[in-house]
């Protein structure tokens, strides 16, 4: 099922209008931004699809936060798919492909930082909890563009797709405290020479203790001691920017 979104923020807009134009319902701009999109406005009127320029308070009501970036559109898109066991074999969509698995992570702005890291590195894959039907509006902007490079995938049960992740991936758990080096995986990756899984846990919570028993790699990034831990977002950066 499709259903209306609203995407705000440059960078995000700008990369839907590249490669996802024709889901554009409505684009609104105001006058200090109006003159970067002269073409695609050209190419909305000829497609009879609505676009106005408006003044930031409007667009600040239109987007729903003051971090609009002077640009803002309306698109129709689908909900985020349920995973299927199709998806993981051979010839799959997600088969042979390095995912990021999140498990509960909450916080949009978490969400799209992870998603705007992962895709700078060339991971476009991600499994999310069933309850996540569509993508939420702050996670687009906070990913910068990568959001139109990245591939959803909702599991019904996160403990039963671990398992079946396993028979071909490498799983890495990020966990907080009792994990083993990330240089210690990554030497291992290299060696193995088998996609991974980076499982992420709740902001507050971690990563449940049933996924990360089943992980193959539980990794700890050690730090001063003078924190507990990194935000998840930027662990998963560090994580990424060493495994991928």
């Amino acid at each position: 099922m499709k259903k209306e979104l609203v995407i705000y923020g440059d960078k995000a807009v700008i990369s839907f209008l590249e490669h996802r134009l024709p889901e554009v319902k409505r684009f609104f701009f105001t006058a200090k931004a109006g003159n970067r999109y002269a073409k695609v406005c050209r190419e909305l009127a000829r497609q009879k699809k609505i676009y106005r320029q408006v003044d930031d308070k409007e667009l600040k009501k239109i987007s729903g936060s003051e971090h609009h970036g002077g640009v803002a559109l309306v698109a129709e898109i689908a909900g985020v798919p349920i995973l299927q066991p199709a998806d993981l074999r051979p010839a799959g969509l997600f088969f042979g492909k390095n995912i990021v698995f999140f498990d509960h992570v909450d916080n949009p702005h978490n969400l799209g930082a992870i998603v705007r890291s992962a895709v700078f590195f060339g991971v476009n894959h991600f499994i999310v909890p069933a309850n996540m039907s569509q993508v939420p509006a702050a996670a687009w902007r906070v990913a910068a563009g990568g959001m139109t490079h990245a591939v959803f995938r909702r599991a019904k049960d996160l403990t039963r797709a671990v398992a079946e992740l396993s028979n071909t991936h490498i799983l890495v758990a990020a966990a907080t405290r009792n994990g083993k080096s990330l240089a210690e995986a990554s030497a291992h990756f290299r060696q193995a020479r088998r996609p991974f899984v980076l499982l992420l846990g709740n902001e507050e919570q971690g990563l449940s203790q049933e996924l990360e028993k089943q992980c193959e790699w539980v990794v700890t990034l050690k730090g001063s001691g003078q924190v507990e831990s990194l935000n998840v977002s930027h662990a998963a950066a560090i994580f990424l920017a060493t495994l991928a």
